[in-house]
Formats: structure tokens, sequence, C-alpha cells
């Protein structure tokens, strides 16, 4: 029986995930066009000099982490695994004047009035969805949404709370309101759940795991290929490059909304409107590396609150979590990411945070966007989803814009895709 044929479009962890997947199972023909001329999209690790820095995500909690785990353990790659040291429990919000670490007692006593009140208030049984702010308001009150919630959302969406959808954002949140009656009473219920929080990274960064997919599909992986249009018919898809043409059956998209709403657009208007739609924010990463520099606290890292009005979102103390990474001993490494800006404005943050005043050894500056989860971000990707579907059936969608923009929740979206697929493929032989 002939092979179906599978292109996937983009080589960043969604892309290179679901090719893995379905290479293993072994019976597609798969196809991975990548536009640049290496894998890994925004993951990976590159070494300036004397330093070893990631390009964007850094750490993954254990028990959080069940696909990229599962992932891991197909190529692997077990051994090369590292864990964060202990002081990288502790973190902090830069309030003004000073840090303070969030989970000290004389962080949380003020907020215990109101996360005491949280456990007797009812639930809210008619709204569907309601913005971040808006559910941490009702359910809280502005102490919490101020000092834990808005600089939490900041830290992974760099997203104003404001506008950000409870329900894609932050699912268990809305999940435990409903089911137990409060958030509070729902962490208690699941507690167990949460225990295995600890960090883990690879000896040599993420660019391992990116290095491994990479040699598993060798021969799937085509570089330097940036697609120009898309056809289909009633016999397939057809991706045109620079240079070739490619035919398949069936079609994945890892790529970015605005480059496959570009692609998309002479063939649906409306589906490459919902793609172009979903907004994004742009966030600057500030790598910095110092030889040597003693920094007054130890941990993973501080935020700072948006009321603040800072253009800082927050800084990572990578040195304190991985020390494992440091090429040499005595080396720190700082990433600070800013909503946009340059190396002097992050050391200058530094300077009124930290009181650092030594010029770092290296320095590397890089911008990517974090998808924006807005308000009724879960409806419209449905409506997405099923119009596709709909119209053309031979395409698919991946990518950090749909139900999770953490590494995990990419590697999950391409091994439910590539399963799904494996059940139609099944029904149709039957």
């Amino acid at each position: 029986m002939k092979k179906k044929r599978i292109l996937i479009l983009g080589g960043g962890i969604s892309g290179l995930s679901a090719a893995y997947a379905l290479v293993e199972k072994g019976e597609y023909e798969v196809t991975l066009l990548e536009a640049s001329d290496h894998i890994g999209g925004l993951l990976g690790t590159r070494q300036h000099g004397e330093f070893l820095f990631e390009q964007t995500a850094r750490t993954y909690v254990r028990g959080r982490s069940a696909s990229l785990l599962k992932l891991i353990g197909s190529l692997n790659l077990e051994e090369r695994l590292i864990f964060s040291q202990k002081s990288a429990k502790k973190r902090y919000l830069w309030t003004g004047k000073k840090l303070e670490q969030i989970d000290h007692p004389r962080f949380l006593l003020p907020l215990v009035p109101d996360l005491m009140a949280e456990w007797f208030k009812k639930p809210n049984e008619t709204l569907q969805d309601e913005t971040i702010a808006d559910f941490t308001l009702r359910r809280f009150g502005n102490k919490v949404l101020e000092r834990l919630i808005d600089p939490m959302v900041l830290g992974i969406y760099a997203g104003k709370s404001e506008e950000l959808s409870i329900q894609a954002c932050f699912p268990r949140f809305k999940e435990w309101e409903t089911r137990y009656g409060s958030c509070l009473r729902g962490l208690w219920k699941e507690r167990r759940g949460f225990k295995n929080s600890s960090l883990f990274s690879f000896q040599g960064g993420v660019q391992v795991l990116i290095d491994s997919l990479q040699g598993a599909l060798k021969s799937q992986i085509q570089l330097n290929e940036q697609v120009h249009a898309l056809h289909v018919t009633q016999k397939g898809v057809t991706v045109e490059t620079q240079e070739r043409v490619f035919h398949a059956d069936y079609l994945i998209s890892a790529l970015p909304t605005d480059v496959i709403g570009r692609l998309f657009s002479p063939l649906d208007p409306s589906i490459s409107q919902r793609l172009l739609s979903i907004a994004t924010q742009s966030v600057t990463l500030v790598h910095l590396g110092y030889k040597s520099l003693s920094v007054p606290v130890e941990g993973f890292g501080y935020l700072v609150p948006s009321s603040l009005q800072e253009n800082l979102l927050g800084t990572l103390f990578d040195s304190s979590i991985f020390p494992q990474q440091n090429l040499k001993p005595d080396q720190r490494r700082l990433t600070l990411i800013l909503r946009h800006g340059t190396v002097a404005q992050a050391t200058d943050a530094l300077y009124r945070h930290l009181k650092i005043t030594e010029l770092p050894d290296c320095t590397v500056t890089a911008s990517y966007q974090i998808p924006q989860y807005h308000l009724g971000h879960l409806d419209r990707i449905l409506a997405l989803r099923q119009e596709l579907s709909e119209k053309f059936p031979q395409i698919h969608l991946l990518g950090n814009y749909l139900e999770g923009v953490s590494v995990n929740d990419c590697v999950a979206g391409a091994f439910n895709l590539t399963e799904k697929l494996n059940l139609e493929a099944e029904h149709n032989f039957l």
C-alpha cells in the first residue's frame, strides 16, 4: 500500500515534533520544509564567546511537561537532563523600591485576607469567559491582581491582564471555580499534582533536543525552502518554494500566523483574516554575560508589575538556575526581558534595581513575538478549525498561537494531531 505523503511547513518545535511522531509511526512519507538555514525556530542555544545563552525558553517544569518528557524519553536524552538549584525556587517582585521574595511570609501576609475570602465566594456560572483581570478582581481583589497575577501574566505572555482570556491562558483557574467553587479549594484538592515542580533543562542547553530531532529526521528536512504559494486540489496539496514544487496528500502548517495567513490570502480570504487577526506582542531579550559578578540575591529572577510602567518586564538569573550550563565556574549569565529596548536600557535597569555597576563582558539581543490570547480566543480558534476542516480537510495547523504557548503545549499539540491523523488513516483503511 502506497504511503500517504505529508508536508510540514516550519522547523520549530511544533513542526519537528509532528515530523518525528509521524516518521516513528512509519506509515507516512514525511517532508519538512524550513525557510531558514537551521531548524529550531525560536528554540535553541547559542554560544557567544565564553557564554552559553538560550534564545527563548530555558526552564521546564517536570510536573507540567508530560509530552515534552515523552519526546525526551523517545530520543533517549534522559541522561542529558539537568535540574535547577534549590535557590531557583526563590522568586522576587520589584516593588519600585526593593526586591521582595514572593513566597516569603512578609510578602504574603497582606494578601492572606483576600486569599482566604476567595475560598467562600460563590462561583459565577453564567460567565463563559472573562479577562484575567476581571476574573482575579472578582475572586481575589486588586491586591492579588497587582502583586501576584499581573506580574505572572507579564512574565508568561508579556501582555495585559485586562485583555487576555482566563479561559485560554489559565484554564485550570476557571475549571477550579466551576468544579470546586473556589480556586484555592481546587488547588488544595489537586495539590498532589503540583508536588513535582522541579525545573529541568539540558546540559548544553535545549539545543541538545533540537540537534537530536535533526539527527532523527535527516532525510526528511529540507532547509532554505521558503514557501511562496499553496494550492489545493481534490488530489491533495501543492506547495511552491523559490525553486521547487512539492506535492502531498496532507499539509501541516507550523508557521507563524502572519506567514500562513498571507499564504492563505489568495486561497481563502476568510481563513486568512482569521489567522492574521490573532494578535502578538513583541519582546526583546537582552542576554548579559559577566566573567564574574556579585548579585545581591540568588534565585530564579524577578518580575516587574505593569503598574510601575517600566520597560523591563523581568530578569532571569540564568547562572543561579542552572550553574551547570556555565562554561567557566565564576561567570554570571543574566537575561532581561524588555518590551523593547537596548543593552544600555537593560544595564540601567540592573543598576536601579540591583545596584550592579559592572559592564558585561558579553551582550546578545534578540526579539520575538508572543501570541496574545485575547478574550474569546478559544472560540475564535474553534471557528478557525471548523472552517478549515470544512473547506480544506487536507490542511492542519500547529503552533503556539492555538491552545498553549509553552514548549510542552506545542509538543502536545503535535502529538495530538499526529494521533488524529493515525486514527483517520486506520478508519479510511477499514
